[in-house]
């Protein structure tokens, strides 16, 4: 298994959340983020005063899916998360080495194949 972390521009989320359930991908857990680059600062001007910006929005998908889907994974993020313009995200793939439920009434420990539907995507 592997977890599949992505850092988006916060408009595409609806595009990529359609496409992956649409490829069955149906457990994504998204946060909001922020993306600092201070070498891309900007200027802006609220009620007159000038502020630096160096900080952008970003989201955070995150993905627990098996090995063999990892790479449609990584496609569909690419093709519906990308803009067209800079620094549009960034994906992360990592080993998962263990799942283990947080409730003590499920196995302590299991693998992928013992994981319900629904609770991997």
């Amino acid at each position: 298994m592997k977890k599949i972390e992505a850092y988006l521009k916060p408009f595409r989320l609806p595009d990529v959340r359609v496409a992956l359930a649409d490829a069955r991908f149906d457990v994504i857990r998204v946060k909001e983020a922020e993306e600092c680059r201070p070498t891309e600062a900007y200027t802006e001007i609220v009620q007159g005063q000038e502020y630096e910006v160096d900080v952008m929005p970003r989201v955070q998908l995150v993905l627990v899916v098996e090995n063999h889907r990892v790479d449609r994974a990584v496609e569909i993020l690419q093709r519906t998360g990308a803009t067209d313009h800079d620094f549009d995200g960034l994906i992360l793939v990592s080993p998962i080495e263990r799942v283990i439920s947080v409730d003590p009434r499920e196995a302590p420990e299991s693998g992928p194949a013992a994981c319900p539907p629904g609770r991997l995507a």
